[in-house]
């Protein structure tokens, strides 16, 4: 079975109860890249915190989140835009850090302009193997 593949956008009120969408298409997106049940909910993990990092910096209109499943990995990337004033640097717990290390192969934040933050996660070697083999 071929993975899908291709970029997704969404675009939503930088409000925390929007986060539920935000985790809802990066769980479909890593389930379709075949991600172990545990990856997926490392990825919603992921895609979580760092939104929720972003929210806490201040405020804005939107949340954009862009899902990349064009390669063997998932490449999320989400930023804040419309907001008033200016956004405080995004401050990351300890914890956090120390759970995003846990669940992704990579993660940055940047506050060099507007708030953003990018993650990428490959699938286990055992999850690739799965993928490759066709249902039946």
């Amino acid at each position: 079975m071929t993975p899908p593949s291709g970029v997704i956008r969404l675009e939503v009120p930088a409000l925390r109860r929007s986060l539920r969408l935000l985790r809802l298409a990066v769980a479909d997106a890593a389930t379709g890249l075949a991600f172990t049940l545990d990856e997926v909910e490392c990825a919603r993990i992921a895609v979580d915190e760092l939104a929720s990092v972003l929210l806490a910096s201040g405020p804005a209109e939107r949340l954009v989140l862009t899902i990349d499943r064009g390669g063997p990995e998932l490449a999320v990337a989400g930023r804040l835009i419309g907001g008033s004033g200016s956004a405080a640097s995004p401050i990351v717990d300890t914890v956090v850090t120390e759970l995003l290390a846990v669940c992704v192969d990579e993660h940055h934040l940047d506050d060099s302009g507007p708030p953003s933050f990018d993650f990428r996660m490959r699938p286990s070697r055992r999850a690739r193997g799965r993928a490759a083999t066709p249902p039946g």
